[in-house]
């Protein structure tokens, strides 16, 4: 698996960084791409793990644009002639440990010549580099994809997608539910009358016969039966 380092300069393109990162990421795994604003936890100490990310790395993506090279520090002094620069030591890291280093040049920036660049790092005049243009950057990306594949053995494949599970109805057995549009009440295994309206419950004994009383409603309409004979008797 390809480990990958973005280094980059705070002022000079960091948002193209940003977006070098989340590709790279989604490629190669989140784990595997290492940009100090996302990958060092709060409260660790930053410069040891700075260093040792650069050492892990199998690559080091130089995030290169029109302000890298004559960026200055707090004193105005050039940023990249300061031994305490961040973005020189840690491409002087990765060039001592014989970690790959590709100068992205975005937004037409110039190509990197080495009567311009400190001593320690004329070397990066020598290595290969590439461009992006943040106008057309799907391509860009892509082709630094394919780049960093040649470099580390290929592109992994992506996940394979896992298939919807269908959606299949809930059985209920018993109870009382409401079913949303035209109303409708579905009742299932009633254990007794069931009244779900607003009109009178009728509830019908089965017992037939002299004395049989009829039920029609909770409101007092009961009645009751006798034959002709019982109610002539005096």
């Amino acid at each position: 698996m390809c480990r990958v380092f973005v280094n980059y300069r705070t002022g000079d393109e960091e948002v193209c960084a940003t977006l070098v990162d989340r590709e790279l990421s989604a490629v190669f795994g989140d784990a595997n791409v290492f940009r100090a604003g996302k990958s060092i936890p709060l409260g660790a100490q930053f410069e040891e793990d700075l260093l040792r990310n650069v050492w892990r790395s199998d690559v080091l993506v130089a995030v290169v644009g029109r302000r890298w090279l004559a960026a200055t520090d707090r004193s105005g002094v050039r940023a990249l002639d300061n031994p305490a620069d961040w973005t020189r030591r840690e491409l002087l890291e990765a060039l001592s440990h014989q970690v790959l280093v590709i100068p992205l040049l975005v937004n037409g920036a110039d190509r990197l010549s080495a009567d311009v660049l400190p001593v320690e790092l004329a070397e990066l005049a020598t290595r290969q580099y590439l461009r992006l243009d943040t106008r057309d950057i799907a391509t860009g990306l892509q082709r630094l994809v394919e780049r960093l594949g040649q470099e580390c053995g290929g592109i992994p494949d992506p996940p394979a997608e896992r298939p919807a599970t269908p959606s299949s109805p809930t059985a209920h057995h018993g109870g009382i539910g409401s079913i949303s549009g035209h109303q409708v009440t579905a009742v299932t295994a009633p254990a007794g009358p069931v009244n779900t309206g607003s009109g009178n419950q009728v509830v019908q004994h089965g017992e037939y016969g002299d004395g049989t009383t009829f039920v029609f409603g909770g409101r007092n309409a009961a009645r009751q039966r006798f034959t002709r004979r019982d109610r002539d008797l005096p």
